[in-house]
């Protein structure tokens, strides 16, 4: 595909783009409704390659697609981190180290524990695996933290009933 005096388009950037466009005119319906956008691109992206129409032919070893996940990455993580007020993650820092030094570790090493009693995998790949699916996705967890449905919990959220 070329386009204007013979330059050429590269297809993943022109359908990467062209999503981007539908993401943001969806964004207020998405906003204001159960739609989430992270799951809208992952529908496209599996109807998009190979299996789906074949529109994209991507080789996930590739530096575009490598490129391509450390940019949306970092573009998560800042938006997340501007909306976050510095003075509340001041005074509740406790529940989210809790959560990175506990949590994630402990969850990890129960999923390599499980795969590894139902697969033939060997430890490095079940830990590997425990990893991976460990809650650390900060795209899932940036519709809660950026979600105005969700109050912020201060120190009496803990001694409330409801909190």
């Amino acid at each position: 595909m070329t386009f204007a005096a013979g330059a050429p388009i590269d297809v993943p950037l022109l359908v990467l783009g062209g999503l981007l466009v539908l993401g943001a005119l969806l964004s207020g319906i998405a906003h204001r409704s159960f739609l989430s956008l992270t799951a809208l691109f992952v529908v496209a992206g599996f109807a998009l390659v190979e299996g789906g129409t074949d529109v994209l032919e991507l080789d996930p070893t590739s530096g575009f697609v490598a490129g391509l996940a450390i940019v949306a990455l970092v573009v998560i993580l800042f938006r997340d981190g501007l909306e976050v007020e510095g003075g509340m993650l001041r005074r509740e820092w406790h529940l989210p180290v809790r959560k990175l030094v506990l949590a994630m570790p402990l969850t990890a090493a129960l999923v390599a524990l499980a795969a590894h009693a139902v697969t033939d995998l060997g430890w490095t790949e079940c830990l590997l695996l425990g990893a991976l699916l460990s809650p650390t996705d900060p795209v899932l967890s940036s519709s809660v933290v950026t979600n105005p449905r969700v109050r912020p919990c201060a120190s009496s959220c803990r001694s409330s009933p409801t909190g």
